[in-house]
């Protein structure tokens, strides 16, 4: 919930891309701080749609999407973005304190697989920013081979600024799991 807050203020009618939308809640709290947006809410996993509608149900401003954030040809509508939310599929390690199993499940091979696919997705997704956009990039994982060794190399190839804030100074913030944030 807090990913959102760290987008700012974009005025009436502004175009937002949750890419890897499901379950919703990114885009409730973003519509909840910000209730003039449109929302395209992305979800690749068709059997994750149900619960996004479900969610989002009362949030007429958010459009579902069954699509891939790999393959924009085939959803966008070629109106560019004032904001994207990419909250990237990842190897879940900073939600070790809730699913055990990751130790037991992940792997450097998987966490290289995973870092590849982050990768294409900013890639895939920067075009879609209008000049002056903002692209928030999320990970349920506190490894720095998710994390900085994706978003760092992104920024550089692609002429991009981090956008540093008040809880973020170097534009960037990993949270541990502690008694305040479980992942």
């Amino acid at each position: 919930q807090h990913s959102p807050t760290l987008i700012p203020p974009l005025g009436k009618g502004a175009r937002v891309l949750d890419a890897c939308a499901a379950p919703g809640g990114k885009t409730i709290a973003l519509l909840e701080t910000q209730p003039n947006l449109l929302i395209d809410a992305l979800e690749l996993n068709p059997s994750r749609i149900d619960r996004l509608k479900e969610n989002l149900r009362t949030y007429h401003q958010a459009n579902i999407i069954l699509g891939n954030a790999l393959q924009t040809t085939e959803w966008w509508d070629r109106q560019s973005y004032d904001a994207i939310i990419v909250d990237a599929p990842c190897s879940a390690t900073g939600l070790i304190q809730k699913k055990p199993e990751v130790k037991l499940i992940q792997s450097a091979n998987n966490i290289a697989k995973l870092q590849i696919t982050q990768r294409k997705i900013l890639e895939s997704l920067w075009p879609l920013l209008k000049k002056g956009g903002v692209m928030l990039y999320s990970t349920c994982s506190v490894l720095v081979e998710e994390n900085e060794d994706v978003i760092l190399p992104f920024i550089k190839t692609n002429n991009a600024t981090l956008c540093p804030s008040s809880t973020a100074p170097q534009g960037y913030k990993t949270h541990l799991p502690d008694r305040h944030h479980s992942g």
